[in-house]
């Protein structure tokens, strides 16, 4: 049994807070590459716009759209104005969770000191950064199967299109599983139980409550349901291959 080792600790922290950084760049500059390519945000039952217009009066046009249509689009905006399917939605408790998980881990292991550490043993340390670094395989393979679709902001575009490929072969939502991962684990390593526990205790409502948001967005771009059928939110799904095959024919 050791207490959690205070260097590589805050190497791993350190990190993390600087791939937090250079995605909040990455993902401001999708934002961009999707207003360019004319793409409109795609509202959502249940939110409003900024003037406090239900997404029901917004989208009443969208009733004398040709048939087979599958997008309503939101209203004309000034230039550079978005309506976040996430209005009213916990999008801004989860940022300040994500700002907290980087500071209680710490502050709860300074006041801790060296009086009553909390011991974490050395394998389970060794099997969560282990964990750790798979989750980042993860989200770059995410990464790399929504190209400019990746985004912070609980956001679609008319211009996005549902990706079934790379991580979404086996899971629906593999970014978001692999920050629950990173909940999960980085308080412990801190030698954080406390943190660990409020910080879950908020961030796992959040989290389930944002997923649901997008993927009525996600509903409004096509066949999500049917194309997403049989795969978990976050734990990996690998279809078994029929055991029984047709039978040839005679």
């Amino acid at each position: 049994m050791w207490s959690h080792p205070a260097t590589p600790t805050l190497v791993i922290l350190g990190a993390l807070l600087a791939q937090r950084v250079a995605e909040m760049a990455l993902s401001s500059r999708h934002l961009r590459a999707a207003r360019d390519a004319g793409g409109e945000p795609v509202a959502v039952a249940g939110t409003e716009s900024p003037e406090g217009e239900s997404d029901h009066a917004m989208n009443s046009s969208a009733r004398a759209r040709p048939e087979g249509a599958m997008i309503s689009i939101a209203r004309a905006r000034p230039e550079g104005a978005m309506i976040s399917i996430a209005r009213a939605r916990p999008e801004g408790a989860l940022y300040a969770v994500h700002t907290l998980f980087f500071v209680l881990p710490l502050i709860e292991s300074a006041a801790r000191g060296g009086a009553a550490p909390f011991h974490v043993p050395a394998m389970l340390w060794w099997a969560g950064v282990a964990a750790l670094i798979g989750a980042q395989a993860v989200r770059l393979a995410t990464m790399r199967a929504l190209g400019v679709m990746w985004r912070i902001p609980a956001l679609a575009f008319t211009t996005d299109h549902i990706v079934t490929d790379g991580p979404y072969t086996h899971v629906r939502h593999p970014n978001h599983a692999v920050v629950l991962i990173e909940f999960a684990v980085v308080p412990l390593l801190c030698g954080a139980p406390l943190a660990w526990l409020c910080l879950n205790v908020v961030h796992t409502p959040l989290v389930l409550a944002r997923v649901r948001t997008e993927e009525r967005a996600l509903a409004r771009l096509g066949p999500y349901a049917q194309l997403m059928e049989g795969r978990r939110a976050f734990l990996p799904c690998f279809p078994k291959r029929s055991a029984a095959k047709a039978a040839p024919s005679r």
